[in-house]
């Protein structure tokens, strides 16, 4: 009995040993790190890349029809229009299951200051966040410096904002630039998850189902070894 014991903890040990750690700490510096997302995740990135790619359809629907007349300025009046556009091509794409949010995911206004919306998940910030980051870079390199900067640009460009001035279809192009770059980013995350995220949380199908017989093996030696007892105690 004690030799069967002995055996079902050894194989218990055995697969143990080929379990992936849990934490990317125990595989050391040059292991694989954890993905940071998690299936609900999944689902909205894949979402997200569902809708930026229905949202490039629609810009290339726009530049096309600006070709008409390309050297037309960007106003604001002309970005909210053709940028609702967008939105509504983004707002068909709905992925059942997938999270809904209650606007904007984040912007960079006037004076080059950017915002994340709270409700943006940790494994999509980081991508939102670079997003953001371009049009800041894009939004101080066209916009006057200094305290006077403000009134410079209103009285040469007619507006304080950093896209004035700018072509609508440039205006246009750059946001499906930055688009496509989001979906890169997206993609890339994804693909870390396909190839790192499982081991952290779900069990090969073969593993699973030994890590079972061997659970029951040490189970019913255990039941054995108390009925062994038992029987010994009525003896005595």
């Amino acid at each position: 009995m004690t030799i069967l014991r002995l055996f079902a903890c050894g194989l218990f040990g055995l697969l143990a040993l080929t379990w992936p750690p849990s934490d990317s700490r125990a595989q050391g510096a040059a292991g694989p790190k954890p993905c940071s997302c998690k299936a609900q995740d999944k689902l909205d990135l894949e979402e997200r890349i569902r809708k930026l790619r229905a949202a490039d359809q629609e810009y290339d629907n726009l530049i096309k029809q600006w070709q008409q007349n390309p050297n037309q300025k960007l106003t604001e009046t002309v970005r909210k229009a053709e940028q609702s556009k967008v939105n509504n091509a983004m707002s068909q794409i709905k992925t059942p299951g997938a999270t809904r949010y209650s606007g904007n995911l984040g912007g960079t206004d006037a004076a080059c200051n950017t915002w994340i919306s709270p409700e943006v998940p940790p494994c999509m910030r980081p991508v939102i966040e670079n997003h953001e980051k371009r049009h800041k870079a894009r939004c101080e390199a066209n916009t006057t410096p200094g305290k006077f900067g403000f009134w410079v640009d209103l009285f040469s460009k007619g507006s304080t904002d950093w896209r004035a001035g700018q072509n609508v279809i440039d205006y246009l192009k750059e946001e499906k630039a930055d688009h496509q770059a989001e979906i890169a980013e997206y993609q890339a995350e994804l693909a870390k998850m396909t190839q790192h995220c499982q081991q952290y949380t779900v069990l090969d199908r073969s593993e699973k189902q030994i890590l079972e017989q061997a659970l029951a093996q040490r189970e019913r030696m255990d039941q054995a070894e108390k009925r062994l007892n038992e029987y010994g105690e009525s003896l005595s």
